[in-house]
């Protein structure tokens, strides 16, 4: 773990070291995995948007029922 501690403080340090670092590919082989095909990208997307509506109809229901409560004066 140490080792890995100064390899990092090393490579923070050095600046062509870490735009050495920085210029290389962001892939194996410079091909990207089956984590960035395009429809699983796109299901991941889907899921956080239909889960914030999701969110957003439960929030509503519940100040819908709050307001309903107060009205009734409970």
């Amino acid at each position: 773990m140490d080792a890995l501690i100064e390899e990092i403080i090393k490579i923070y340090q050095d600046d062509e070291l870490y735009l050495k670092y920085l210029k290389e590919p962001y892939f194996y082989n410079n091909q990207p995995n089956e984590y960035f095909a395009p429809e699983r990208i796109k299901l991941f997307f889907d899921k956080i948007i239909k889960t914030q509506k999701l969110n957003r109809l439960k929030w509503r229901e519940k100040i819908l029922h709050y307001n309903l409560l107060r009205k009734l004066g409970r």
